[in-house]
């Protein structure tokens, strides 16, 4: 026998005076303590378990809580054991709620209320251990997580900002789960996948899952301009990136981690030019399979079993203790990224909207060279870089580089063979083009290295210098990278003075501009028209680029001479470094 209390409930009002949280706390913790401290009253010194069930007797004015050999004794005088079960399930409630994750919180109270109701509201003993055990375990795990960095949300949350709609909360993560750990116990069923869901809808639900997860108004959530496989949002001073669809998740391994943000958050060094990650928004993934009873009313054992999932918020620096946290068999996937916002426009809309000044073309210049210098020195490649990716703030003229996703870790020798098409007008084109695919489905390309970026970097400059420069891409892909290919091999070989660097690519471009024919020597029929003016179309933005180079010359002093150096610095080896070394003099401290 167990003697047992039964604490008065206070009221809301009460409850204020005596300060809620810590009577929540104190009640919780009693009632914790009271579950363990019974389990191993049941529990014998070899580990086994007192065979029986649980009822409450009265005797002499206490209530006691007794185990009995017996099952379905339901004339016993004085036993009551669906009162027991009544009573037991709320201390469950009241010590583990808040205390595990909501799925699995929702799991365990199932499979208990299914045993119940297949046993007549009679708990075995060795039902009730399983279960403070799986309750213990859970709690483990749960505190662990939090105390790794985590801040973590409820279920509602967790669904809402993976995309799914919050009013299927259990069952959207239920069905969302992919099937990655092979090992299902037997009998579990089936997992299945919730169809794809509508882009917009998918977005709305994060957008009203970062609005709930942040305790945010819906006014402060501004939806950004979407890259080319996440949604992108801005709220107090700072930026959540999400992919598009829970299907394009990334789950976080020893690869993923040398790749995107998360190879930028873990290294240590501050990179005041780069949209180095605050936090990630992470979902921790587990199929949960454990037996409470072997017995139940239908013959069959009652098992919890299904997904478990749950989302929190990690400080990027705590992003290594959180991962070691995790309990065996768990898949984390990342939900969102947190980083800091920069100016509101990148330096695309900037120069679109007014060209730029001296100044500013200038701050631009000296501001993504200090970013690429940042990300460089700590061994990453961002492997995207063009003016859609840096924020330019024109009052300020700061500069930071933004969209990580692309960013790999360079070896020990500055080098790296992981595919990332880029964007192909700033991408090098032997890039683009050197990709090759092997048995097992891997992408490789050409080894390479900062070259890379710097080569986006001096295109990015003349797209700022010339804003026609993407359109001419844009019209005949195809003839832009050969000539911009041909003319980067031809740097390779230009003398190291002088400004020969740019006049090879205006000579690529003057003959982009010359494919429009002369009206003179046309053959007057139709198809012949036909070519002449898709030419003329194709051979416009050239003409167009070429002009805005030659005001933006003319009006920026050094504007060419630094333009030149750096398209040298975009060849690989040593005259790349030594032109991106002198880079560094002609622009401003």
């Amino acid at each position: 026998m167990y003697p047992i209390s039964r604490a008065p409930n206070l009221n809301q009002s009460q409850r204020s005076e005596s300060n809620l949280e810590s009577d929540k706390a104190k009640e919780s913790q009693d009632s914790r303590d009271f579950l363990t401290g019974y389990k191993a009253h049941l529990t014998t010194p070899g580990g086994s378990v007192k065979a029986g069930v649980l009822h409450i007797r009265t005797a002499n004015g206490q209530d006691q809580l007794v185990r009995d050999r017996a099952y379905h004794l339901r004339s016993r005088k004085g036993a009551h054991f669906g009162e027991a079960a009544s009573f037991l399930k709320e201390k469950f409630a009241t010590a583990y709620e808040g205390k595990v994750s909501p799925q699995k919180y929702k799991a365990l109270t199932d499979a208990l209320d299914k045993y119940l109701t297949n046993r007549n509201q009679q708990l075995g003993t060795k039902t009730f251990v399983n279960l403070v055990n799986a309750f213990e375990i859970a709690t483990l795990e749960h505190s662990t997580l939090k105390a790794a960095g985590g801040k973590a949300f409820d279920a509602e949350t967790s669904v809402m900002l993976a995309g799914s709609n919050a009013d299927q909360a259990f069952d959207g993560v239920k069905a969302s789960v992919q099937v990655r750990i092979r090992e299902q116990a037997e009998g579990s069923g089936e997992i299945q996948i919730l169809p794809r869901i509508r882009s917009n809808v998918h977005a709305e639900n994060k957008r009203q899952g970062l609005i709930k997860a942040f305790d945010l108004k819906p006014d402060d959530v501004k939806p950004l301009e979407p890259g080319a496989a996440s949604d992108a949002y801005m709220f107090k001073g700072e930026v959540v990136t999400s992919p598009r669809s829970f299907r394009e998740l990334t789950v976080l391994n020893e690869k993923t981690l040398k790749r995107g943000e998360f190879a930028v958050a873990m290294v240590d060094t501050e990179m005041p030019h780069v949209a180095k990650p605050k936090a990630f928004i992470l979902r921790v993934k587990q199929y949960v399979d454990s037996q409470i009873s072997h017995r139940g009313g239908d013959g069959k054992a009652v098992r919890v079993s299904g997904p478990d999932s749950q989302a929190f918020e990690v400080p990027a620096s705590k992003l290594k203790e959180f991962l070691k946290a995790q309990p065996s068999g768990a898949v984390v996937e990342q939900l969102a990224v947190k980083m800091p916002a920069g100016a509101a426009k990148n330096i695309r809309e900037v120069f679109k909207e007014n060209p730029l000044s001296e100044t500013e073309f200038r701050q631009v210049a000296s501001g993504l060279y200090d970013a690429l210098g940042e990300m460089h020195q700590a061994g990453l490649l961002h492997h995207d870089i063009k003016p859609a990716n840096a924020t330019f703030d024109r009052e300020t003229g700061a500069v930071m580089l933004v969209d990580l996703g692309s960013t790999v870790a360079l070896n020990e020798n500055q080098k790296t063979t992981d595919y990332s098409p880029g964007s192909a007008l700033f991408s090098p084109p032997m890039l683009q083009q050197g990709a090759s695919t092997d048995l097992s489905g891997s992408k490789h390309t050409l080894v390479h290295g900062v070259e890379t970026d710097r080569y986006g970097f001096a295109i990015t400059l003349m797209n700022a210098l010339a804003p026609s420069l993407e359109i001419v891409h844009s019209k005949n892909s195809f003839a832009t990278e050969n000539a911009f290919g041909t003319a980067l091999n031809g740097i390779a070989t230009a003398p190291d003075d002088g400004d020969s660097a740019v006049e090879i690519y205006l000579e690529a471009l003057r003959e982009l501009a010359a494919k429009e024919p002369d009206p003179v020597s046309l053959d007057l029929n139709g198809k012949s028209e036909e070519e002449a003016a898709k030419a003329k179309v194709e051979a416009a933005p050239a003409k167009a680029t070429l002009a805005e180079l030659d005001e933006s010359f003319k009006r920026i002093p050094d504007a060419k001479k630094i333009l030149d150096t750096a398209l040298r610095s975009g060849v690989e080896g040593g005259k790349g470094d030594v032109a991106w070394s002198k880079l560094k003099q002609l622009l401003p401290k």
